[in-house]
């Protein structure tokens, strides 16, 4: 056997060695393509874990539910933005979105496993207003039919709400989530040719 035979020999049995060592970590273990992606749902009063909490999937299309701690697992998903809603009765539907990054070098695909944190808000909140305009005679009067509209955070789902105020000039918004800004909003101008004025509930 000539020198050159016998190194090979030497490195092909260190390589094999170390592959069988348990203390050996491969460089390349974390090396992929896909990532698995875990959504924590809490609470964001008190940040304790809901459970059966409903996580829908835009991109796959398919929803499981959070387990005891809160959690849901998607494995297995591609690069890019995922959208995931998440709902349960007595909270607000929340839409969150979840960005799958590569972050290795070279020739070698590494897609970090990510964990999304989400805040769940208790619904139960009531808004309500009413609507006045003022006649010829400077007395304010309640302007029925007005749409009124509340808007709230984008990642609430639905952003937006609308109610019509009723024979009294007042709205009513039920059921609207604890902890989130909310802005309310009268769509027209005028009522019968007259400014109007929205004095909240």
């Amino acid at each position: 056997m000539n020198l050159k035979s016998a190194f090979a020999l030497l490195v092909a049995s260190t390589f094999l060695v170390a592959c069988g060592a348990d203390e050996v970590v491969n460089s390349n273990d974390e090396a992929k393509e896909k990532a698995t992606v875990t959504i924590k749902v809490v609470d964001n009063h008190d940040g304790s874990p809901i459970a059966e909490a409903k996580v829908y999937s835009v991109v796959d299309d398919d929803d499981d539910m959070t387990d005891e701690f809160g959690l849901s697992t998607w494995k297995k998903q591609v690069l890019g933005n995922h959208v995931f809603q998440i709902s349960k009765k007595g909270y607000a539907t929340i839409q969150t979105q979840v960005v799958v990054e590569e972050k290795g070098m070279g020739d070698v695909a590494r897609v970090p496993d990510v964990v999304a944190e989400v805040d769940m808000y208790k619904t139960g909140v009531n808004a309500k207003g009413t609507v006045l305009y003022e006649d010829d005679e400077g007395n304010k009067k309640a302007a029925a039919g007005v749409v009124v509209y509340a808007t709230l955070p984008n990642y609430i789902v639905p952003s937006e709400v609308v109610d019509t105020t009723d024979k009294n000039g007042e709205y009513v918004f039920a059921d609207l989530p604890e902890g989130v800004a909310v802005s309310i909003v009268v769509s027209q101008k005028e009522f019968n040719k007259k400014k109007y004025s929205v004095a909240a509930g």
